[in-house]
């Protein structure tokens, strides 16, 4: 019994340990050869050799006279290890064209228990092959019933779901995305000239306290309005125009009136989700993800009636540059003073997307009128507002200090500090037969490490418990993969 307790203890204390230790490990997890390619895309197709900066390979189409290049193809895992309900990341083998384009998507491998002991593999092949055709420049959103739309042409496509795998292909898709965002930037020109790597980070400072009226004074809580009149003018010389008897009896009448807030920013979240909605947040953010809150008193929302809380927003839409970012419900059961339970939202953006917080977060609410009663005709436009975050609240990259490395850099002496501590973690548990004979001495060491435990670590550094599949990190070792996905 003894020594099944002291393996246990050693398996934890690994656990503990895995996070520091993957960052160390080579980042590319692919699987995919140039022959294996090479099989998968027979003649006239030609498969170059992979870009020796990026694990993607080119694919050119052979004609009679030249040879033009068709398509990348890369593999989802290499760019975004998006953990699955399993808890190992899917891996996804995509073709995207020189315009951005899916060329076509496949599943190279998966651990979902609803695709491998319920539904069977053939809906998630089936919900693959939707991509095909459709562009990262539209937002693509997953539907279900008579949400279901194939117009492609569209700025928002919809693709049908699966029933009983709404978490499997929710993770799938957002997989799939944000690894083809993350190579359109890279390979395709969609960075329009930054560095993609290149990407501002949150400033995790904590503890600084600022009034709603000050939030408000100093932007950070930004009003959003958009009066009848305005949105009269969108739709004037279309269909849509004059179709909304409200607008034109009261042209300076609110139609849109909201309030947003960069609420993953612990100066903006805690001072106006307060100390326990701020705790709730936080407890459902990963590493490097971002919350939105919208708050809306006009006439048109930022959802409809009909949403689905937790979904992909059928009016919002978030756009950075030229491309579409996924943004997602929270479903956030807390309550913010001053504001009623159904008056406001707050949205995620998950880490992989690459949302730069340094650049505007550029919204677009998607108004739609019908003209006609039988087959009506469908009139839409989309109104745009920014949402801007302030120098102070972020950590400019640097070129030679990209992504998560630039807080790491930034915070290396709260980093040594839990490295010493996790040092002499290990000791203790190692020599605890010695330490617990002393028993006046063990009772103030586990005090002591328990203070510094809440307050070093849960306060001021403002670190978070975290469950470390271990099934899934030894299958990711045994198959050769990164461990990436756990930073």
């Amino acid at each position: 019994m003894k020594k099944i307790i002291l393996l246990l203890r050693r398996l934890l204390l690994c656990a503990a340990l895995l996070p520091l230790l993957s960052s160390a490990l080579p980042a590319s997890a692919g699987t995919m050869t140039q022959a294996e390619l090479a099989r998968r895309f027979p003649a006239p197709y030609i498969v170059g050799d992979k870009d020796p900066a990026l694990p993607v390979w080119p694919i050119f189409k052979k004609n009679m006279t030249s040879t033009e290049l068709v398509a990348y193809v890369f593999e989802s895992i290499d760019f975004a290890p998006i953990p699955g309900f399993s808890g190992v990341p899917m891996n996804l083998l995509i073709a995207l064209d020189p315009a951005g384009s899916f060329v076509d998507v496949k599943v190279l491998s998966h651990h979902e228990p609803v695709f491998l002991d319920g539904l069977g593999e053939a809906p998630l092949f089936k919900f693959v092959s939707q991509y095909h055709g459709i562009s990262l420049k539209q937002n693509i959103k997953i539907s279900t019933g008579n949400m279901s739309r194939s117009n492609k042409e569209a700025a928002n496509v919809y693709i049908d779901g699966v029933s009983k795998a709404t978490a499997s292909v929710r993770i799938l898709n957002q997989s799939a995305l944000s690894a083809a965002l993350n190579v359109a930037r890279k390979k395709l020109g969609f960075a329009e000239g930054r560095d993609p790597d290149l990407i501002a980070r949150i400033r995790p400072d904590a503890g600084l306290v600022i009034s709603p009226a000050d939030l408000r004074q100093r932007g950070l809580i930004q009003p959003v309005m958009m009066r009848n009149r305005e949105i009269e003018a969108a739709f004037a010389g279309s269909g849509g125009e004059g179709l909304d008897p409200i607008a034109l009896a009261q042209p300076e009448a609110a139609f849109v009136n909201m309030e947003a807030s960069y609420v993953s920013v612990p100066a903006i979240g805690r001072n106006l989700l307060g100390e326990s909605g701020w705790a709730k947040l936080k407890a459902r953010l990963e590493p490097g993800d971002h919350a939105i809150m919208l708050v809306s008193t006009g006439r048109y929302g930022v959802v409809g009636d009909d949403f689905t809380r937790g979904a992909v927003p059928d009016r919002l839409a978030l756009k950075q540059g030229t491309l579409p970012i996924e943004i997602r419900d929270l479903d956030l059961d807390i309550e913010v003073a001053g504001v009623p339970e159904n008056g406001f939202k707050i949205f995620r953006v998950i880490s992989q997307s690459g949302l730069d917080p340094s650049l505007p977060l550029e919204f677009f609410l998607h108004v739609t009128r019908s003209k006609g009663i039988l087959y009506p005709e469908k009139i839409s436009r989309d109104l745009r507002f920014s949402v801007n975050l302030p120098a102070e609240f972020y950590v400019a990259a640097e070129p030679d200090n990209k992504t998560w490395r630039a807080i790491w850099w930034q915070r290396w002496w709260e980093l040594a500090i839990l490295a010493v501590a996790l040092a002499v973690l290990s000791v203790a548990l190692l020599l605890q037969k010695k330490l617990v004979a002393h028993e006046r001495g063990f009772i103030w060491f586990r005090r002591v490490f328990l203070v510094f435990t809440a307050g070093f670590i849960g306060w001021y550094a403002q670190g978070q418990l975290s469950i470390v599949n271990l099934t899934s990190v030894v299958q990711s070792l045994m198959a050769g993969r990164s461990l990436e996905f756990l930073l």
